[in-house]
């Protein structure tokens, strides 16, 4: 909106300028200017349109990786084109550089869109975007010193209510919820695969940190020593 009042000041200044002219030198001139703004209107829209289908596609993607984020996300899917998601927990990623490339990857993708060609909003949502990926690229050196089994915040404490408050809007959320529940043990086990690599690095917490929190009542210490 900005790029067309600025146009039509442009315009209005140059006919302005030109209004002595006579009106066969003034058509062509006119006309070139109007066939320039047209196209730069269209090259925006176009801009807009393909930024827009990358940004709605990269929602898709990450909200469908996991079933209680897009459950509690979205209640009806399919009207964001989200159909026959994969039911699962998601993974407990172990390998940094694995998450390093896969950020940089994205960072690439988002970069081939021209920001200047953007409209506002757009803009915005590129900024937010671009700073996140570069904070998760910053990041992913340090993937290892997640804490998915925190004695408060951990997976351990929090599943159980997650699940507990999952709705059922219709017979198919039931079904997706009982699969999911079998997908639990695969889900722990790939966090203790991260503690394992985490130990591993000499990044896991003290025996006796351990052995301190099962005394003050720690929900996971039984998980956590049973290697």
């Amino acid at each position: 909106m900005i790029q067309m009042i600025y146009m039509g000041i442009f315009m209005q200044k140059f006919l302005e300028k030109f209004k002595r002219k006579p009106l066969l030198f003034l058509l062509p001139s006119a006309s070139v200017l109007l066939l320039l703004f047209l196209l730069f209107f269209h090259s925006q829209q176009d801009a807009d349109q393909a930024f827009s289908k990358y940004t709605s596609e990269l929602f898709r993607q990450e909200i469908s990786g996991n079933t209680i984020t897009l459950h509690y996300t979205l209640k009806n899917p399919e009207k964001y084109g989200i159909e026959n998601a994969p039911i699962s927990y998601g993974q407990c990623t172990t390998d940094p550089e694995l998450v390093r490339s896969s950020v940089d990857a994205e960072r690439t993708r988002l970069r081939s869109y021209n920001r200047t060609s953007l409209s506002k909003d757009n803009r915005l949502t590129y900024d937010v975007l671009n700073d996140y990926l570069n904070s998760a690229y910053d990041l992913s050196p340090y993937t290892l010193y997640d804490e998915p089994l925190a004695p408060l915040t951990g997976t351990q404490s929090q599943l159980p209510v997650i699940l507990s408050e999952y709705r059922f809007y219709e017979i198919s959320d039931i079904e997706n919820y009982l699969q999911l529940l079998t997908k639990t043990p695969e889900y722990f086990r790939s966090i203790l695969n991260f503690e394992h690599t985490k130990s591993e690095s000499s990044l896991f917490r003290r025996r006796a940190d351990l052995e301190h929190g099962g005394k003050a009542g720690c929900p996971n210490r039984l998980v956590l020593l049973g290697r």
